[in-house]
């Protein structure tokens, strides 16, 4: 499904984008990641990137947009708290070193909601929790405690419970 004029790293861009077709793709193109095509339009939209294109003098210019590396972490938690997965794609050698005609690229990590690990993506304000008693007997006790799983992150927090519970 190539066309005739798409450059080698093009190719790869559309052979990693069909692995995993639902995801946007963040294409790491020295410092910077690049999104292309319907993944640029919608990420600049939800990160608020300038939206630009390749090949503007041609008949089917693509959209094209890019932030640095650095920020990767930053773009990351917007695009999951959009509601949306993102798939990671890093060089997989040193491009002064690359002998083809392409860096060697391959998609190192797809990002999730639900696969968050990292405490800087992480909204602590606005996670499922579930309610869980490490010492049931201390519920019903006018000083008790209620605990609760931040179920993203794992979290156990204690908190004071203000009334006795009566069950």
């Amino acid at each position: 499904m190539s066309e005739p004029t798409e450059s080698p790293m093009m190719r790869q861009y559309r052979d990693l984008k069909a692995r995993d077709p639902d995801a946007i793709l963040f294409f790491r193109m020295g410092d910077f990641y690049e999104l292309f095509g319907p993944d640029a339009v919608e990420a600049a939209e939800i990160l608020g990137l300038t939206l630009t294109s390749r090949d503007k003098n041609s008949e089917n210019p693509m959209a094209m947009a890019g932030f640095p590396h650095p920020a990767l972490d930053q773009y990351l938690a917007k695009i999951i708290a959009a509601g949306r997965r993102a798939a990671v794609c890093e060089q997989m050698e040193d491009p002064k070193l690359a002998t083809g005609a392409v860096v060697k690229r391959d998609i190192v990590r797809v990002v999730t909601p639900g696969t968050l690990t990292e405490d800087a993506m992480q909204q602590r304000n606005n996670q499922p929790t579930v309610p869980s008693a490490a010492d049931p007997s201390s519920i019903a006790k006018p000083a008790g405690r209620t605990s609760y799983l931040k179920t993203l992150v794992g979290e156990d927090v204690t908190s004071p419970t203000k009334k006795p519970r009566n069950f």
